[in-house]
């Protein structure tokens, strides 16, 4: 349990510095290197992709440990742990998200495809909404704060409903 949660951590203390690796596309590592073009939905999947890996990764851990907003409030450390890893991941997927059509990120694609164009938004907004989930939590102090059950609720949520959210790229994936 302890080593889970220390290599979810540093999981998503990796991916945070860019240093983690995406799935490699079938696209011969072309990146929108056009800058201002269009990518394909091939290229867009693929990084959702990896996301989708790294949301799932954290719900299983966290049911399996069966967490949840009552348990961190009570001081179990181990759900502690992995609320923050949690805000962490949701940190990340919304970066990795968002920087796709961001031209000063390095996961820079381009516009996403008219196909997608919509999804890829939606998915997007969601990814804020649990990494803002995730800052609120990072601000309470669950030893006296009585908004951490309500904070750590919240990011439980809305990493389940990006869940949610990125099951509907499963036709592009």
């Amino acid at each position: 349990m302890r080593q889970t949660i220390t290599a979810l951590t540093v999981a998503a203390l990796i991916a945070l510095t860019g240093c983690s690796s995406d799935e490699q596309s079938d696209d011969n590592g072309a990146s929108g290197g056009e800058r201002g073009g269009e990518a394909s939905v091939q290229q867009f999947a693929s990084k959702v992709a990896g996301v989708k890996h790294d949301i799932d990764d954290w719900i299983t851990d966290w049911e399996e440990a069966t967490c949840s907003s009552i348990a961190v409030d009570q001081g179990a450390a181990d759900c502690h742990a992995y609320a923050v890893a949690g805000g962490y991941t949701a940190e990340s997927a919304y970066l990795g998200l968002n920087g796709l059509t961001s031209e000063q990120s390095t996961n820079y694609l381009g516009e996403p495809p008219e196909e997608i164009a919509a999804l890829y938004e939606e998915t997007v907004e969601t990814a804020k909404a649990a990494s803002e989930a995730g800052e609120a939590f990072g601000e309470v102090d669950c030893d006296s704060d009585d908004g951490c059950l309500g904070e750590v609720h919240r990011l439980a949520s809305t990493m389940k409903d990006l869940q949610t959210k990125l099951t509907e790229w499963s036709p592009y994936l």
